[in-house]
């Protein structure tokens, strides 16, 4: 993947994620159309998350055999969506006024920032490796928790292709037996699947940049918003597990 200067990435992710941090749940306000701020939704991805989690600890003496390459017809077409351009902008709209903190004069820059980045193809093609659908929301999920594990830990998913195939299998099966997540309709899940879709390629460029690495204090920022990225939209944390090939388990120590 062809990198982008930190310059860019950096100052973006750092904002960004900051105030992902700083977001708290209990003042969202229940009703908005965008249900990524809202408390009920938090509740329901925390719920979901930890299910999915649950169910590749218990499956660790399964056959996980070729899982790692789960055909795209096998996936629940309830969790697919298609892009509209008026949800997109939307997308936009909402990510650059967070990074604008409040200054309306920042917004269409950040706008700029975020379209001429081509991130959402970036991040189809980070997904494309695993064979994983940009446009279904499970898969959006499994790789954006995956990817911000890898982020905050300083972990290497690549090492374990049947653990990711094992985490995606239940990751569909979780999302699409929650009621709440399942009766989303498409524009709900497109502005959800791209919001963590922007987010997650932000981190993992950010984790690939060799400036991110070689400097400590930026590393063990993007160490500290990957975490809490992580949490905020899936409840999970993300620093008390460890990938292995039969997915994600808790760690003993």
């Amino acid at each position: 993947m062809k990198k982008i200067k930190t310059t860019f990435i950096l100052p973006v992710l750092f904002v960004l994620t900051g105030l992902l941090a700083s977001y708290s749940p209990v003042t969202a306000q229940v009703g908005n159309y965008g249900l990524i701020y809202q408390g009920a939704y938090n509740n329901a991805m925390f719920l979901t998350t930890k299910n999915a989690i649950e169910r590749g600890i218990r499956s660790r003496s399964a056959d996980t055999k070729n899982s790692g390459n789960i055909s795209s017809t096998g996936k629940p077409a309830e969790l697919n969506f298609a892009s509209s351009e008026q949800v997109h902008t939307k997308v936009l709209q909402g990510l650059a006024s967070m990074m604008a903190g409040g200054d309306q004069a920042k917004v269409q820059p950040n706008i700029n920032v975020l379209t001429n980045g081509n991130f959402l193809y970036k991040f189809d093609q980070l997904l494309k490796q695993y064979r994983f659908n940009s446009r279904n929301l499970g898969d959006v999920v499994c790789a954006f928790t995956i990817l911000s594990w890898q982020a905050a830990t300083g972990g290497d998913a690549a090492r374990y292709p049947a653990g990711i195939g094992v985490f995606r299998k239940n990751m569909q099966a979780s999302l699409v037996n929650n009621t709440g997540i399942r009766e989303f309709n498409d524009a709900q899940r497109q502005e959800l699947g791209e919001t963590m879709s922007y987010i997650a390629v932000l981190i993992t460029l950010a984790n690939q940049d060799p400036a991110t690495k070689n400097n400590p204090q930026a590393l063990a920022q993007l160490r500290q918003n990957a975490r809490a990225a992580a949490l905020k939209f899936t409840g999970m944390d993300v620093n008390q597990y460890t990938l292995s090939q039969n997915g994600f388990v808790a760690k003993t120590n």
